[in-house]
């Protein structure tokens, strides 16, 4: 493959759901629908999500041939917007925006964790397996120890955790946030704390029990990995907020049916494969 299409995104999601509950392709013919999905991918192709403004070519694209020019052009059209001599679809505008802010923040989050990891080895041993997490796991993920150990975060202040005695004992959500109130990462990601007792909540609502008790560095890596997506700006363009996309995600996750041994536990829910997919589930 050349280097030039390495970086080149491959692809775009694709929901059956809201497809299907488009009025506008379902006034659409088969042919015209079909047609529809070669323009998208066409347009896919082109870094700025767009189409030539021109007749001949998106009948030609489209493999309307005739039949564009009788109707399904006006049809097929209104899926766009017009700017200068181009046609551009703004919903694979927004998916390829959100794919370079999760390829960004990925990085980001990658950086902050491998520092958060060496932190720990210079502290000591414990703390979660959050970056062993697979989107599929295999089994339920492990429950916290209730044996005390050296919290691996101790005396780091600008971590965000306070440093005392209980900090290697499992607590509640609520018992981590009263403990570290004063912390800078608990002021600096008021939303994301939000969106983690929202999930505590669909926890309980959709498994019928409390969310484990988890360590202290434990609540603080979730939410450094959650973090590492926030941003109060994603999803301005179409009135909703980073903390309503994170309460959608977190809703759908619960919705969705893993293996047999999902635990559907916060761990899991943070993972990689899962809060990559989780994110890009609003295209069509």
């Amino acid at each position: 493959m050349p280097k030039s299409n390495m970086s080149k995104p491959p692809a775009f999601q694709f929901y059956p759901g809201d497809w299907l509950a488009s009025t506008k392709i379902s006034l659409m013919s088969p042919r015209e629908e079909g047609a529809y999905i070669r323009l998208l991918c066409h347009a896919w192709s082109d870094p700025q999500c767009s189409l030539p403004d021109d007749d001949d070519i998106l009948a030609s694209l489209s493999r309307l041939g005739p039949e564009w020019f009788e109707g399904a052009s006006t049809k097929i059209r209104a899926c766009f917007k017009k700017k200068g001599h181009r046609l551009y679809s703004e919903r694979l505008k927004i998916e390829r925006e959100k794919q370079r802010e999760w390829r960004k923040k990925s990085k980001l989050g990658g950086l902050n964790s491998g520092k958060l990891r060496k932190n720990k080895d210079l502290g000591g041993k414990g703390g979660s397996d959050l970056l062993a997490t697979t989107d599929e796991p295999k089994g339920n993920t492990p429950s916290p120890s209730p044996s005390p150990s050296p919290s691996p975060l101790k005396g780091i202040k600008n971590k965000g955790i306070v440093s005392d005695e209980n900090n290697s004992c499992p607590l509640s959500f609520k018992e981590y946030l009263k403990t570290n109130s004063s912390s800078a990462v608990i002021s600096n990601f008021k939303d994301v704390v939000e969106a983690i007792k929202h999930f505590l909540c669909a926890y309980k609502k959709y498994r019928g029990e409390e969310h484990p008790k988890l360590k202290p560095e434990q609540w603080y890596e979730y939410i450094m990995a959650m973090s590492s997506f926030y941003d109060p700006d994603i999803g301005s363009d179409r009135g909703e907020s980073s903390l309503d996309e994170l309460k959608v995600m977190i809703e759908r996750y619960f919705q969705k049916q893993y293996r047999d041994d999902c635990d559907y536990r916060l761990a899991h829910f943070v993972s990689p494969g899962v809060f990559k997919n989780l994110f890009f589930e609003k295209i069509f």
